[in-house]
């Protein structure tokens, strides 16, 4: 088992690429095709409070997903234990994901 970030205006926390942070509601171009995870309540916890960005680590819940050891978890996965899609909050239709977005 491992953990990941969620947020309820930015979904899930994908990860980060320098001071890039990549959320699965957030449209951007280049979004992850997975979803970081961590070993521990307490990692997930500690990456969320080592942001600079004034953020309110409550504003953060920490859930439990199965992620193989791998220190992620790709989108169909997490759909498949009933999360929502990369940008499922803002398209019409079916669940985009990254493979299908124009």
């Amino acid at each position: 088992m491992a953990y990941l970030i969620v947020h309820f205006d930015y979904g899930l926390y994908l990860g980060s690429n320098q001071r890039t942070r990549y959320w699965s509601k957030i449209p951007r171009p280049d979004l992850p095709p997975a979803v970081q995870t961590f070993e521990t309540i307490e990692a997930a916890v500690a990456h969320i409070t080592s942001w600079c960005s004034g953020n309110i680590p409550s504003a953060y819940t920490v859930s439990k997903i199965e992620d193989h050891g791998s220190g992620y978890v790709f989108e169909e996965e997490a759909v498949a234990k009933g999360y929502r899609g990369w940008l499922a909050c803002i398209c019409e239709g079916p669940l985009r994901t990254l493979k299908s977005a124009p």
